[in-house]
């Protein structure tokens, strides 16, 4: 094995994903990400920057009857998707193509999905560093002075324009990105499930799911979330059984 890249064991070895060492690599929130989209069984799925494909990969695995087609912008993270695809036994219900979220209505159309998952690019450089690795600054959110909340907004309404009216788009980011998420699914989307993410009881929340449903009218639910770690370290069982076990988030 090349010192370029690692091999990772997901969902209790259920996946084993090949990831570049050294740039952006998937972990929780990709997993979470997974098991908390309501896909059913025939259900199709978009990944929006899908990055390594974990999340998607995850759900087929949780939800085999499912379709996915991810997106990146990132050749690399593309070619080695489509590699994990085939060694996971994928391909048939999972492709991955190169391409920029924001031009998502031009890439795959309009009203094609019956949900759309993501994990948006975070950073904002007025806040905080951008990592010198290319991979990781373009995952984590390279947006240019300014722009954070703007293209959070953007990102997420060319998720929505995919989107099938009634569709579920679900997301998870860090509670930065809250407020810019939730400006721009309110109108296009109802039913909004904010799902905070607790590090351990008693702390703040540091991550967030938000899921959303295209043209409903439904108010906003501020649900009771998930804590993901015990006082000793070790995981709650409802974060233990998503990370290792394959099973759904119960939101």
């Amino acid at each position: 094995m090349s010192g370029d890249f690692t091999e990772d064991d997901f969902l209790g070895g259920r996946l084993t994903l090949k990831q570049s060492a050294d740039g952006f690599r998937a972990g929780m929130d990709s997993v979470l990400l997974g098991a908390a989209a309501p896909v059913k069984t025939g259900d199709h799925v978009l990944d929006a920057g899908s990055g390594a494909g974990v999340a998607g990969m995850c759900l087929l695995a949780r939800v085999p009857g499912a379709q996915l087609l991810g997106v990146d912008l990132d050749p690399e993270a593309v070619r080695l998707c489509t590699e994990n695809t085939a060694r996971n036994n994928l391909s048939d219900t999972c492709m991955y193509n190169e391409g920029d979220v924001f031009d998502l209505p031009a890439l795959v159309g309009r009203d094609k999905f019956d949900h759309v998952i993501s994990n948006p690019p975070f950073h904002d450089p007025t806040r905080e560093r951008v990592s010198p690795d290319a991979s990781k600054a373009m995952a984590h959110g390279l947006w240019g002075e300014g722009r954070y909340d703007e293209a959070i907004g953007l990102w997420i309404e060319a998720c929505l324009v995919a989107l099938k009216t009634k569709g579920w788009i679900t997301l998870i980011n860090r509670t930065e990105a809250l407020p810019a998420m939730l400006k721009a699914l309110e109108g296009p989307a109802g039913d909004i499930q904010i799902i905070p993410l607790w590090p351990k009881a008693g702390e703040p929340a540091r991550r967030f799911i938000v899921r959303a449903r295209k043209g409903s009218k439904a108010a906003a639910k501020l649900l009771p979330g998930f804590v993901l770690h015990e006082a000793d370290g070790s995981f709650t069982p409802e974060i233990d059984a998503a990370l290792r076990e394959c099973a759904a988030l119960d939101v």
